[in-house]
Parts: structure tokens; C-alpha cells; sequence
């Protein structure tokens, strides 16, 4: 039966060179070398070394894992796959992760309620979009549900809210028709459902200011037409302009008629 003839230090620190019978023979971490008390003169069958390096792996896969978690949560299917791309076995990563799941250091209702909670807190993105970026993690659907709990409809409506106005202050010469617009593809666009967006789009004052939007048509129109008047069908490709800008019929025809 192999006999420990020596024990090294490696120069990581934690680490140990096992030789038997004064042959190398595997490396081990500090806490495997005590776990089973491998001092010099133990001797080792075949069952007892596979044992060991057993152990070993399964400890280097769980420091692996600890070490992957503490830069920021992670889902499981996370863990999982970076596990993998790591080569170990099947058995062994998913032996790591339910003692993981067991001291609650992987659990993806607390990672789904987690990254809701920061994106309520950091962004005006709606439930739809949240849920989106849980998908990718391949969170279940029914622990996005539980989690989204943390985003009521009273939240939504806040967070919306606020993106909607965000859109009305950032327009520049558009009309409030196509302000509105904008609004609500805005909303879609970040995940917010149709009830929502209708809701928050009828709080806002959409009512728009005669005199603003005269003086606006006649800035951008006025601009435009110093484009088009050198063109076939000037006024009708200026009219066309005109309205996908927002403004009205009537008042795009009142602005042509008294056009040059």
C-alpha cells in the first residue's frame, strides 16, 4: 500500500504536495489535508486517494463558486453555466450548488426580488423590461412573477410618470401631438403595459398652447420650405413634412396659403 513519504508546501499559499512512496502523487488545500489527516507515514490504498481527490475537486469548484458570487449575485443558471465553462463534472456542479442553495448563498426568488428592487430604485424601466432580463438569467417565470410583486401598479405608475415628463422636457421643436407620441413608444419601449401608459398619458397635461404652436409651425415650416421651394411639388412635400411633425391640417393649410 502507497506510503506519504513527503509533504510540500506549494508556493500558493493553502496548498500542499502529497508524494507517495517518493513519487509525486496529487496537490491538496489545507483543509482537505487536515480533514484527512494526511501527515507523513499515512499510508493511502487506490479507494482512499480517489476519495481525496474527490474531495479536493468538489472543494475547488465550491471556492469557485463562492468566489463568482461575491462580485454580485448571481442566478442559478448563472452559476451553473460559468461552472461549466470551467470543465467539471456534471455531479460535482450540481452537488456545489445545492450546498450552496442549502446556506442560501444561491436562491433566485432573493436574486429576482434583488434586481427588481434596483432597477424600481435606479431606472424607469417597467415590469415587462425587468421581467425580460430575468428571462436571459433563466429565471423561472413564476419566481419573476413573485418578484415583480415588488414593483405594485402604484410604483409603475410613478416611475412612468416621471418618464413621460422626462420626453415632454427633452422635445425640441415638436409639436405636442408628436411629444405624446413619443411618450408612449417611450413607455412601450421600456416595458410598461398598455393600461399604464394609457393611464399616465391622460395624468399629463397634453393640452397644447394655440400661440406656441403657431409660432412653432412657422419656425420649422419657414425652414423647411427654404429646403423644398427649389423643388417639384414644393408645398405638397413641405404639407407632408408638416404633418408628420404633428400639426394640424387646418393650420398647415392657413401657413401655405399665406406663404410666399
Amino acid at each position: 500500500m502507497p506510503l506519504i513519504t513527503k509533504i510540500s508546501t506549494q508556493k500558493r499559499p493553502g496548498r500542499y504536495n502529497i508524494f507517495l512512496d517518493n513519487h509525486y502523487a496529487f496537490s491538496v488545500s489545507e483543509s482537505i489535508l487536515t480533514r484527512y489527516m494526511l501527515v507523513k507515514g499515512t499510508k493511502l490504498d487506490k479507494l482512499a486517494v480517489q476519495q481525496i481527490q474527490d474531495a479536493e475537486q468538489t472543494d475547488q469548484v465550491y471556492q469557485k463558486a463562492l468566489n463568482y458570487l461575491s462580485y454580485q449575485p448571481r442566478s442559478r443558471a448563472e452559476l451553473k453555466q460559468h461552472l461549466v465553462e470551467q470543465n467539471y463534472s456534471e455531479a460535482v456542479i450540481e452537488s456545489t450548488i445545492k450546498r450552496l442553495q442549502a446556506l442560501h448563498y444561491v436562491d433566485d426568488l432573493s436574486y429576482a426580488q434583488a434586481v427588481v428592487r434596483t432597477a424600481v430604485k435606479t431606472t424607469l424601466d417597467g415590469p415587462q423590461k425587468i421581467a425580460r432580463k430575468l428571462q436571459q438569467k433563466q429565471v423561472e417565470s413564476a419566481t419573476i412573477h413573485q418578484a415583480l410583486q415588488l414593483f405594485p401598479r402604484s410604483l409603475q405608475l410613478d416611475n412612468a410618470t416621471k418618464l413621460a415628463q422626462k420626453v415632454k422636457q427633452q422635445a425640441h421643436n415638436q409639436t405636442l401631438q408628436r411629444t405624446r407620441l413619443k411618450a408612449q413608444q417611450r413607455l412601450l419601449a421600456r416595458g410598461y403595459s398598455p393600461e399604464v401608459i394609457d393611464q399616465v398619458l391622460a395624468n399629463c397635461n397634453w393640452q397644447s398652447d394655440p400661440e406656441a404652436e403657431s409660432a412653432l409651425l412657422t419656425q420649422v415650416g419657414t425652414k423647411l420650405w427654404s429646403r423644398y421651394q427649389q423643388q417639384s411639388q414644393a408645398r405638397s412635400k413641405l404639407y407632408a413634412a408638416l404633418r408628420r411633425r404633428g400639426f394640424a391640417h387646418e393650420a398647415i393649410c392657413t401657413f401655405l396659403e399665406n406663404l410666399d
